[in-house]
């Protein structure tokens, strides 16, 4: 096995490839910065990365998103969808690119991305039943929750295999096989690289506690969310991140949620229905 980093902070500062989020992103967020900023400007950045672009409009004239009119233009999807929206949205497609060099014969990206997508059209959904704000960031949680692994498979393939296997044979969660190897899980990897690259604590809260929701001590409803739309996806057996095990539920976080079972179903349902058109078009 590859020596590893003791601490996440040690494993972050070994990965001056990915030190900086993707540059669409910052540009997106360094025109934020300016209070003149406006939908045509953000518009005119999308525009120039042509890759974003087309993904951007396929997930915004998909039925997911559900928006009667047909949108062909980037400045009308940025309109219905919100700026910061569409930031984060630049993010998570980015970031599928950044993570292309993980061994199949380890985790299937496909497969992963599959399993993450469906982790955010869950959230998302879920979401709108509860009637949270800013409802694309809950999608955007859901693509991002496993990053921390994807870090792990691409910089340590070999240690990741024997976490695969040992979790396994042992009978326990992957982030507990994590653990033992590495001394911190996937979780605590995404937290550190989220926050090397200054993301909002909206976005990095509920990817470090989405396994322990109940520690998270700020944005609560979205790390429950999280958490429990990564337990579904993984009942509903739609891709892999690597784990083979259903996470253990939050019985106090479910309890938090104020959603009635029933509404799971048809959630679930759509979920189903509608993953593989979502992952084709992030991933095309």
């Amino acid at each position: 096995m590859t020596k590893t980093p003791r601490t996440v902070e040690q494993l972050i500062n070994g990965i001056d490839e990915i030190a900086s989020p993707p540059q669409t992103y910052s540009r997106i967020s360094e025109a934020l910065q300016d209070t003149e900023c406006s939908v045509a400007t953000i518009a005119e950045i999308i525009s120039q990365d042509f890759a974003l672009t087309s993904k951007l409009l396929k997930l915004a004239n998909s039925a997911f998103f559900g928006f009667a009119q047909q949108i062909d233009t980037v400045t009308r999807a940025v309109t219905l969808l919100g700026i910061e929206q569409v930031r984060d949205l630049a993010l998570a497609t980015s970031v599928m690119e950044i993570f292309k060099d993980v061994p199949e014969e380890l985790v299937s990206m496909q497969s992963f991305w599959k399993h993450s997508i469906g982790c955010g059209m869950i959230s998302r959904l879920i979401a709108i039943h509860s009637q949270q704000r800013e409802i694309e960031r809950y999608f955007v949680n859901g693509i991002l929750h496993d990053i921390g692994r994807l870090l792990l498979l691409c910089k340590f393939p070999e240690n990741m295999a024997d976490a695969i296997e040992s979790s396994f044979k042992k009978s326990v969660s992957l982030a507990e096989a994590e653990r033992k190897i590495f001394g911190y899980c996937h979780a605590e990897a995404g937290e550190a690289l989220l926050k090397k690259w200054q993301l909002p604590t909206t976005l990095v809260i509920p990817v470090r506690y989405h396994h322990k929701p109940s520690s998270a001590a700020q944005h609560k409803s979205e790390t429950r969310i999280l958490h429990v739309s990564d337990i579904l996806i993984h009942a509903l057996e739609l891709g892999s991140s690597g784990e083979k095990r259903i996470p253990m539920l939050s019985n106090a976080s479910w309890g938090q949620m104020n959603i009635s079972v029933d509404v799971l179903e048809p959630i679930m349902l759509q979920t189903e229905e509608e993953v593989e058109l979502i992952t084709g078009a992030l991933l095309s």
